[in-house]
């Protein structure tokens, strides 16, 4: 099996039941081409994940830029919209099952786009994206609207400044709920050290809940942060990453709990068992109980070795090796179980446990 960087992995849930989505471009004509996958509980106790639909788009993804499929706190069929597309560092290109051509994005310079865009039970898109303003970083809302048998249209505004300018960042939908607002959780380092941050966005005041500095440490490069969010976001609210030690190079895990009622956030560090100048790329997924979540960090090597750890057993074990550096984590937590896209030997896609 194959793990490229033209692959997407999506997750749109309710309380019971969760829709997985792997998207893709085709390796032969670049066609945007979904997978649908349905996880529901099954006998005994055990959830059974079904293979439901391909679905290919009249639409292809151009060379250099990586498909995505939108987040939602519902399932498709209640939420009735789906939202697909292509981005790269200069520009993000949208489209719902309503239109026939994307809606257009123009990134600023030095733009960044958060993970995942979300899709809304309003039925539009949006994508979060910071914008720096010297050491602060603005907060934008960009927001894709797709009409039945019309064009699309796009709106954007900044919403909220944070400081410092956040490094890793990802945004999650609400679930079981009509409110179309979504969670963000970032980090960033600064004179004080590093800080978390997160924030109900999307409607409203921006009140974000902060931590306080912990010296010396600053987010590690290329990861993914996880973040878990309370049903419709109540309760916990949870963000772990990979921070790296300034003085000795030494890796911790960073786990970050807020209260957004106070504005108030806590760092836990957990020190990682491998060495300096270890880790070229990160991922952070929870799994298990959404109501108090076990993280595994996935983390690849310079040599291209991926292995994983388990933050509740403290224990590191390698998966396997010969991993390109381009490996961009294609893989999700159903809290049930933890999912990996890849492609077969001929080249169809495919979803199994990662194990």
């Amino acid at each position: 099996m194959t793990h490229p960087r033209a692959q997407a992995i999506s997750a749109l849930a309710d309380i019971d039941d969760t829709e997985l989505f792997v998207v893709f471009a085709d390796r032969k004509d670049r066609g945007l081409v979904t997978v649908q996958y349905f996880e529901k509980p099954g006998e005994g106790g055990l959830d059974e994940l079904r293979r439901l639909k391909d679905t290919r788009w009249e639409t292809t993804v151009p060379e250099g830029f990586e498909p995505f499929a939108a987040a939602s706190g519902r399932l498709r069929d209640d939420l009735g919209i789906f939202w697909a597309g292509w981005s790269n560092e200069r520009s993000l290109h949208a489209l719902s099952i309503f239109q026939e051509q994307p809606i257009r994005l123009t990134l600023e310079s030095g733009e960044r786009l958060v993970q995942s865009a979300v899709a809304v039970p309003s039925k539009r898109m949006h994508q979060y994206a910071w914008r720096e303003r010297g050491t602060r970083a603005a907060l934008w809302l960009h927001e894709f609207m797709g009409e039945l048998d019309g064009p699309g249209r796009l709106a954007s505004r900044e919403i909220g400044l944070v400081e410092p300018l956040p490094t890793v960042s990802a945004a999650a939908p609400l679930s079981g709920t009509d409110d179309d607002r979504s969670v963000l959780a970032w980090a960033g380092s600064g004179d004080a050290g590093l800080i978390a941050g997160a924030v109900m966005a999307g409607a409203g005041e921006f009140a974000p809940a902060a931590t306080t500095p912990a010296p010396r440490i600053r987010p590690a490069d290329r990861q993914r942060l996880g973040l878990v969010v309370g049903q419709g976001g109540e309760g916990i609210l949870v963000a772990g990453f990979v921070g790296l030690q300034e003085d000795s190079g030494a890796y911790v895990f960073v786990e970050a709990r807020f209260d957004l009622n106070v504005g108030e956030g806590k760092l836990e560090l957990q020190p990682l068992p491998v060495p300096p100048g270890s880790v070229h790329s990160g991922a952070t997924i929870y799994y298990r109980d959404a109501e108090e979540p076990s993280a595994l960090v996935l983390l690849l090597s310079p040599e291209g070795v991926l292995s994983r750890y388990l933050t509740d057993k403290r224990e590191l074990r390698e998966l396997r090796s010969g991993v390109s550096l381009d490996y961009d984590f294609p893989v999700i937590s159903t809290f049930a179980r933890i999912y990996e896209a890849s492609f077969g030997p001929r080249g169809e896609p495919g979803l199994e446990e990662l194990r």
